[in-house]
Parts: C-alpha cells; structure tokens; sequence
C-alpha cells in the first residue's frame, strides 16, 4: 500500500467501486412531517432518505454509510434532551439501524452540553471522529487535546469487478467550524477549535502512517472563500486543494452540490462535483438529499489508485415548473416506527397554549423591512434582561441595545422555510417557529464604531443597487438569517454604497458606509460612545462572520436558551400586542428596485412592496421601491 495518485491512463490490473453515502446537517429532522405547521413536508425526513440509502447499495455492492454532523440538535425534535435519552436516544437507535459506519460532529451537536453528546454518541456502534474540536489546545495541533478520536480506520473487504475480495482501509477525518460551540456552563472550559487546515495538515499523515489507503474528510463547513484565511467557518475550496484528501463531504450552510445551483469559482466543477479536481459532495439538510461519490479504484503494484470519480446529491422529492413538490420515495417503516413514539409526545407538546397575539407575526419580509416577529424577540431579549438583574446593575447597563434575525427566510429551506404566526393563541409550536434554535443569550459591551461595524457587517449582505437599477436585494445564497437588525439603534441602509465586507466577513472597503444617521435615544453615535447589546452565543462566538473585533468585552449573564426566555415572555405577557418600530429603512436611490423572495403566504400591503408573482420555485417574489 502507498500514496494514492490520481490516473488518467495506464494499465489496470484490478478495478474496485466503492460508494460513498453520506447525510448532513439532518438536525434530527426523522419523518417528513413539519411539526411548525403540523402538515407533512415531503421535502425533508431521514425516513426518507432511509428509502435513498436501501435502494442506493443495491445499485453498487461496496458501501460506505457516513453522516457528517449537526445530526442531533437544530429542529424541533432536536430540542428534547430527555434524560432517558442518555441511555437509549432514537436518533442513534436509527442510525445503528441503518449501518452507518462513522459520522463527525456538527457544532450544534454541542448544543445540550458536551455530557450529554458524550452519553449519546456512546450508544453507536459506530465511531465519531473529529481532528478539530479539542479539550486542550497546545501550541500546534499535534499538541491538542482531542475530544473525540480525530480519525478512524475503516478496515474493509470488498469485491473487485471480477469478483475476487480485497482488503482497503479507508481513512475518515472530520472537522467543525470553529469557534462556533455552544459555551453551556457545563462544558464552556471543555470545548475548544482548531482552524480546519491546521487539524487536516497535522492529521493527514498520521493517517497514512495508520494504513489508510483513501482519505475522506467529513467537513462541517460550507463553500466560501478559495483562500485560506485563519479560523474560517467555510473552508472547502482550500481544504481541497490539501494532498493527502481524496473526497469530501461538506455541509453546515445547507448548500446543494453538486448541481446547477451550487457555488461558482474557479476551482469548482458544479457539474461533476469537483473542487480543485477532487469529488466532493453537499446533502442539503434535514435528509433532503442523500449524498453519493462514487470512486473507481485500481490497485497496482500494491497500490490503490483513483481512476475516476462521480458525485451526485440525490434528492427525496421532485419540483414541477409550477413548484408543486412530489415524493420520491417512500419512508422507511422501520425507521418511522421507532420515531413513532417521540414524534407523538412531541405532536401533543406543541399544541400546548403560552398566550395570545393579536397581530401576525412573520418573516415574509423580515430582511427588506423592520419585523414583528424579530421585535418580539429583541424585546423579549430586553425584558428578561431587565427582570434578571436588579435596578443598580440595569443603572450600569445603559442604553440597552437588542440583536437578532429571522431564522427562517425561505433560502435553501425552500418557499415553506418562514415563520407564519397568525393572530391568536400562541402554543409551543410557535415558540420554535419563532425561534428554531437553542441559542443562548449573551450580554456584550460594544462602542459606537463597534456598533457600526456591527450594522456594516449585516449591511454588507446585501447587493449594491445604483439609481435607475432593478435587482435582486441579496444573493440568492446568502442566508436571510445573516441579516441583524438592532433595537434601539435608529439609522437608514444606503444601498448604492460599496459594501465594507464580503459575504465570509472580509474587509474588503474598510471605509465604506451604507449606514447612515446612525442614533441611539435621539443622539448621533460616535465613535467612542459605550453601549452595552443584547445578543446571543451564535453571534457572539463568530456566527455569520459578525467581526468580534466589534465587541469590547462579554458580560456575566445567566446562559439562557431563547426559546425558553420567548415562552415566558409570551406567558407573562399573555395577550400580547406587538409594535413595530420603524427604527431602520432603506435610503432612498433614485429609480432602484430590489426584489426579494417571499413566502406564497405573504399579503402585499401598503409597505411599498409590489407582487410579482410565484417563481419556478415556489416563492413568491416581490419588489420594493428604494
């Protein structure tokens, strides 16, 4: 056994197929059943893609199963954190059933604190790997403390194309994007990263001085930039470009690839599924797609060898012209059985009443104007502040300031992916349409020029419109949920300007302004005025690239999930009638458009915004007038 070269040509001696199936980001998303609306959605659900996996190892005999992180918490499923769980946990009770022979950690894998993943993962009779998520970082990452083994060994016989059994040892890594785990009291001091390219460089060669024969790198991280640039969340393109790895599968921004609408660079092949030559495949999220590279080995001279590759993301669902969605496949019957149980508690849990609304809360247009469904949580933010502390400590705290976004804006989700509240009773279920995730809150003094950097930042996500211009108001692939707004921060969006960063958080035109007339109780900011803002772990430990150099320091607050701070802020404000703040608005361009995609629920209303009509995708898109 040695170095695995890539072929072009040459004599073959002995010809191999090996498939590798993998999963991402399934955010224990089980039946395709969306428990926010109570309707099933056929779009998503390991059960499904249960259905893919059956039918896929019967196309090619030798298989690999492999799922790539973020596979525990993230939907609503994934918020149940039972104790009896510890000891018999579904999610790993269907992925012992379905074969899976290793799987790395996502980052909201930590999200209910590291004993807890320690007592779930246990119960696979398959490995977690993970070359970057450490309990002790050393002075290099040879030196690091791992918290999980950083590669296996997957020792293999699999038949040739002439039917003779061969041995192969396939090397699995995998990697997280750091600086991004949930820093919960019990395992904040626990849980350290490693910047991605680090960990591949330092873990490659104790790989192949293990014996594996081919590499695969389970990357919980996204495309983004080509170059290499310290700690970056999304590092595909470059860790690809790193000898030694021979396939990828990546994840963690719910991107699809390969495919036509996959990323655009120019080491990346969106039609073969190539980045820097090497295969490399995306699954979508929530068991949307099964992912599939597929390696044509030849061994010679004791040596195995890459012929060929193909890379695929199979999908569990079709979409007609008109965006009418279609099954295309059944669920697993196994699968959906042993689900069954929790799937029905959960269903009576979310049917619970908290309170009442009576205005609509959605996220329709939560990133093209101000939301009442993202002031419901930047004033929730401000009153659990405010009912924590005692009147000395608010006194220090002022002004307060309150960040947040919309989770949920349609993007890779697809035209069902927004929040949609209507007037009336507020249950549980709503809680999580609201809220999706278990993020905690966060206290953060920042500056008046942190502050705007802090709006530049969400600022800079949008595209640059000129006057007498007519275009989209953000990259389709940049998510919704990037976009922070500020309560208690009054200032416009000047559009026509550059952008001061890049979608990854670059610097890219440092003096660059779209905020305009920034103020805070009436008062133009400066540079050197002292705030201290509401936020949450996410943002605050390097989510969506918000520049940290913004934030002067952390204060000690009690860590609290959001969803927990909405439910009682909905309890103790049982008929709750929501304002809109016009605190934010987009400076006017002479004669621009922008449209957006919204949901096939939205009402246009006298807000500015014209109707346009359903896309191929089933959005509904919409434009206003800048």
């Amino acid at each position: 056994m040695g170095k695995l070269d890539y072929l072009a040509t040459g004599q073959i001696k002995t010809r191999m197929c090996l498939r590798i199936m993998a999963t991402t980001d399934l955010h224990m998303q089980i039946l395709p059943f969306n428990y926010l609306t109570g309707q099933p959605n056929i779009a998503q659900g390991l059960a499904q893609t249960a259905s893919l996996i059956r039918h896929a190892r019967t196309e090619i005999s030798n298989t690999l199963l492999l799922d790539n992180g973020d596979f525990l918490c993230g939907t609503t499923t994934g918020f149940d954190n039972t104790a009896t769980w510890k000891t018999r946990h579904p999610m790993i009770e269907i992925m012992n059933h379905l074969g899976y022979d290793a799987a790395t950690l996502g980052n909201h894998d930590f999200d209910h604190g590291l004993p807890f993943l320690r007592a779930i993962t246990n119960q696979a009779s398959f490995p977690f790997v993970s070359a970057n998520a450490v309990a002790h970082k050393g002075g290099s990452a040879d030196t690091d403390t791992s918290i999980f083994q950083r590669f296996t060994i997957l020792k293999r016989q699999f038949c040739d194309k002439s039917g003779v059994q061969r041995g192969l040892n396939i090397g699995v890594t995998g990697f997280l994007p750091p600086n991004m785990l949930a820093d919960h009291s019990d395992n904040a001091q626990a849980l350290q990263t490693r910047d991605i390219l680090e960990a591949a460089r330092c873990v490659i060669p104790q790989m192949k001085a293990a014996g594996a024969d081919i590499i695969i790198a389970l990357a919980h991280s996204g495309f983004g930039p080509e170059t290499h640039s310290p700690d970056m969340e999304n590092a595909v393109i470059p860790l690809a470009e790193l000898d030694g790895i021979d396939a990828i599968i990546c994840g963690h921004r719910h991107q699809v690839f390969p495919g036509p609408n996959g990323p655009t660079a120019r080491n990346i092949d969106k039609k073969l599924g190539l980045v820097h030559g090497k295969p490399v495949v995306s699954a979508g999220h929530w068991g949307s797609h099964l992912g599939l590279i597929d390696l044509d080995l030849s061994l010679e001279n004791g040596t195995w060898t890459i012929a060929k590759t193909r890379s695929e993301a199979r999908p569990v669902f079709s979409r007609s012209a008109n965006g009418q969605l279609t099954a295309s496949v059944r669920s697993d019957e196994k699968v959906s059985d042993i689900i069954a149980p929790m799937h029905q508690r959960i269903v009576r849990r979310m049917r619970q009443p908290i309170g009442s609304v009576t205005r609509p809360l959605n996220s329709f247009h939560a990133f093209a104007a101000p939301s009442r469904a993202v002031q419901v949580i930047q004033r929730a933010q401000i009153w659990y502040v405010t009912q924590t502390l005692s009147a000395p400590e608010l006194r220090n705290l002022q002004p307060l300031l309150s960040s947040a976004c919309s989770f949920k804006t349609g993007g890779l989700g697809g035209p069902e992916n927004f929040t949609d509240i209507r007037p009336g009773p507020v249950t549980v279920r709503d809680i999580s349409d609201l809220y999706p995730f278990i993020n905690q809150i966060g206290l953060v003094r920042i500056t008046g020029q942190g502050l705007r950097d802090w709006l530049e930042r969400s600022a800079s996500l949008y595209n640059q419109i000129m006057p007498g211009a007519e275009t989209d108001l953000k990259p389709t692939a940049t998510p919704g949920y990037f976009i922070e707004s500020v309560l208690g921060a009054d200032y416009s969006i000047d559009l026509s300007a550059p952008a001061r960063f890049d979608i990854t958080g670059q610097r890219i035109n440092p003096e660059a302004r779209r905020i305009k007339n920034l103020r805070v109780q009436g008062q133009l900011v400066e540079d050197d005025h002292a705030f201290v803002m509401i936020t949450n772990n996410f943002r605050i430990n390097g989510g969506g690239a918000y520049p940290q150099s913004s934030l002067s320091s952390r204060l000690d607050f009690p860590a609290t999930p959001l969803p927990d701070i909405l439910t009682s802020y909905f309890k103790a404000h049982p008929d709750l009638d929501p304002p809109l703040d016009p605190h934010w608005r987009f400076a006017p361009v002479r004669g621009a458009r922008a449209r957006f995609r919204s949901s096939p629920n939205v009402q246009p209303d006298a807000t500015g915004f014209t109707d346009l009509g359903p896309d191929a995708n089933g959005f509904q898109i919409l434009s206003l007038s800048l």
